[in-house]
C-alpha cells in the first residue's frame, strides 16, 4: 500500500518505515509489560502491608489476591507516582533512563546516518541542517574559513557547496592542530562504526589525502579512531566516500565493570588534516560529513517526560527531541493542541517546570493578531481528559487546572502575570491537600486552585506553532530551601 500510494519513494525508504513501525510496536509492548510489572509489585506491597496489620494468622480480605487485570495495548497505567521521599531512596543510576539506537551504514550519502536523523529533530518533520535546525543538536567548530567559503555548518549539511578552511600548516597554527573541524553532539554518546566525507564543489582539486579521525568526551583529550595517509578514495567534486571504523583501544580514564574497561562512546568528533591535499596545499575542503554506529542518548534523570505514545497527545502535537521537547506541528486552525506527561500524579508534593522556547518562525503578525487571546496554557489535567475532544482548552468543558498566557485561571481573570516565549512556568502540585500553585521565572504567583483530586497529569496546551515546550522536573525540597 505504501509503494502504491507513494511510488516516488524508494524501496529502502519503505523498509526503513516498516522497521520504524515494528520498533514502535515493540516499544509500546515493552512499556505495557513494565507497567504491569510495576502494578503487580505495588499490589504485592499492599498485600504485605495488610498482612502486617492483621497478623500472620489472620486471613487476607476477600479480593486482595485478585490478579492485576491486563491492560489493553496502549492504555496508560494508573500506577501511583512516586513521592519525593520514595524517589530519594532510589539509586540515581537506576532512576536514570537511557535510550539507545543503532544506525547502520548502507551506501555513501544515504539517509541512515546519525546526522540525518538529528536533522529530522527526532520526529517525522522535514530534514534541515542539524547545526541550524530548531534544537541545534550539533555544534560545529573549525579552523578559520575562507571568505569565499560557505559557513562551517555546511560541513554537516546535505547540500554540495564550496566549504573550505584557510590554509595553515599545523606548526604555524595557534593551536597546533592545523586545518580541522569539530562536531559537538551535546551529550550524545556515539560509538562510530563508519563515517563518510564528501568533497566540495565545483572543483575536483584540494581533495584531502591525509587526516586523522578522533573522538573526545570533553573536547580536551582526543582519542585516535582512524588515521589516513595519502588516501585517494575520493577523486572528484561532490563525491562521497565511507570508511569503516575499528573500536579504539580502551583508555585508563574510561569506567570499569567487573575489571573490564567499557567505552560508551564519544560526544565530540574531529577531522584534522595531517598532510597536504591533492593540490599540495593546506586547504581543508569538505562539504558533507555523516556517521553511523551505536548512539546512547542523554540520561533522562527527571521523573517526568512528555508522553511519547499517541494516546498522550492530540494529533497536532509532535515530539521534537528525546521526549523532552514538544511543539505544535500544524498551522493555525483556531483549535488547541495538548500534550500530557508520561506519568500521573496521585499523592505527595510535586514540582515541574515548562520552559517556553521560541521557534525560528516569523510569528510577529500572528502574535499581534492574538495579543488579547490565550495562546498557551500550563497546568494539570484529569486522567479522563479526552485528547480527541473537539475543544482541548485546559479548562471548561473538560476537567483541568491551568494558568494561561494572559495571566488568568478559570477562577480568577487577574491571577498572575502574563507570560510567553522565553519564560519558565513552574507548577507546584500538592496532591495530599489538593492545591496547585504556579510560578513564573522562579516567582510564585500565589495559590491558584484548591480541592484537586487525582490522578492528574502535567499538561500544556498550545494555540499557535510557537513556542515549543520543554518539561523539567525539579526537587521540591531543594527549591523550598533556596
Amino acid at each position: 500500500t505504501y509503494c502504491v500510494q507513494k511510488p516516488q519513494k524508494k524501496f529502502t525508504t519503505f523498509m526503513q518505515a516498516l522497521i520504524e513501525l515494528m520498533l514502535s510496536v515493540e516499544h509500546v509492548e515493552m512499556r505495557r509489560m513494565e507497567r504491569l510489572e510495576q502494578a503487580e509489585k505495588n499490589s504485592a506491597e499492599q498485600k504485605e502491608e495488610v498482612k502486617q496489620k492483621l497478623g500472620k494468622d489472620e486471613k487476607i480480605p476477600i479480593g486482595s489476591d485478585e490478579k492485576v487485570p491486563e491492560l489493553p495495548l496502549g492504555t496508560p497505567s494508573m500506577v501511583p507516582a512516586l513521592t519525593r521521599q520514595e524517589s530519594e531512596k532510589e539509586d540515581d543510576q537506576q532512576a536514570a533512563t537511557r535510550r539507545t539506537q543503532d544506525f547502520e551504514y548502507d551506501k555513501p550519502g544515504d539517509t541512515n546516518g546519525i546526522l540525518y536523523f538529528l536533522g529530522l529533530e527526532g520526529s517525522s518533520s522535514d530534514y534541515s541542517n542539524p547545526a541550524l535546525c530548531q534544537t541545534r543538536p550539533v555544534h560545529v567548530r573549525s579552523s578559520p574559513m575562507l571568505k569565499s567559503s560557505q559557513p562551517n555548518t555546511a560541513i554537516v549539511g546535505r547540500d554540495a557547496v564550496r566549504c573550505v578552511t584557510q590554509p595553515v600548516e599545523p606548526e604555524a597554527s595557534p593551536d597546533g592542530y592545523g586545518p580541522h573541524f569539530v562536531l559537538d553532539f551535546h551529550g550524545l554518546m556515539i560509538m562510530p562504526t563508519h563515517y563518510s566525507l564528501r568533497h566540495t564543489v565545483p572543483r575536483s582539486s584540494e581533495i584531502m589525502r591525509s587526516w586523522v579521525f578522533e573522538g573526545s568526551t570533553n573536547g580536551e583529550t582526543w582519542i585516535l579512531i582512524q588515521e589516513k595517509k595519502d588516501c585517494e578514495d575520493i577523486t572528484k567534486a561532490g563525491q562521497w566516500h565511507t570508511w569503516e571504523c575499528k573500536t579504539p583501544p580502551a583508555q585508563a580514564s574510561n569506567p570499569q565493570v567487573d575489571g573490564k574497561q567499557i567505552i560508551p562512546g564519544y560526544s565530540q568528533f574531529r577531522i584534522r588534516m595531517t598532510g597536504e591535499n591533492s593540490s599540495n596545499s593546506w586547504h581543508l575542503a569538505c562539504s558533507g560529513f555523516e556517521m553511523y554506529g551505536h548512539v546512547t542518548f542523554p540520561e533522562l534523570t527527571d521523573k517526568l517526560t512528555w508522553e511519547e505514545e499517541d494516546f498522550g497527545r492530540s494529533k497536532g502535537m509532535e515530539l521534537i527531541r528525546y521526549s523532552k521537547v514538544m511543539a505544535r506541528k500544524n498551522s493555525i486552525n483556531g483549535k488547541w493542541e495538548v500534550v500530557r506527561a508520561s506519568q500521573p500524579l496521585q499523592s505527595g508534593r510535586h514540582y515541574f517546570e515548562v520552559e517556553l522556547i521560541e521557534r525560528d518562525l516569523d510569528m510577529a503578525e500572528v502574535y499581534a493578531r492574538y495579543k488579547k487571546k490565550d495562546i498557551i496554557m500550563v497546568g494539570i489535567i484529569d486522567s479522563k481528559f479526552n485528547l480527541s475532544h473537539a475543544n482541548l482548552r485546559l479548562g471548561q468543558p473538560q476537567k483541568a487546572w491551568a494558568y494561561s498566557s494572559l495571566g488568568s485561571t478559570d477562577t480568577n481573570s487577574e491571577y498572575g502575570e502574563p507570560f510567553g516565549s522565553g519564560d519558565s512556568i513552574g507548577v507546584e502540585v500538592d496532591m495530599d491537600v489538593g492545591t496547585v500553585e504556579f510560578w513564573k521565572n522562579g516567582v510564585s504567583q500565589g495559590l491558584a486552585y484548591v480541592d484537586i483530586t487525582g490522578p492528574v497529569f502535567p499538561a500544556v496546551g498550545l494555540l499557535l506553532q510557537s513556542p515549543q515546550v520543554k518539561l523539567v522536573t525539579k526537587d521540591i525540597k531543594k527549591l523550598k530551601k533556596e
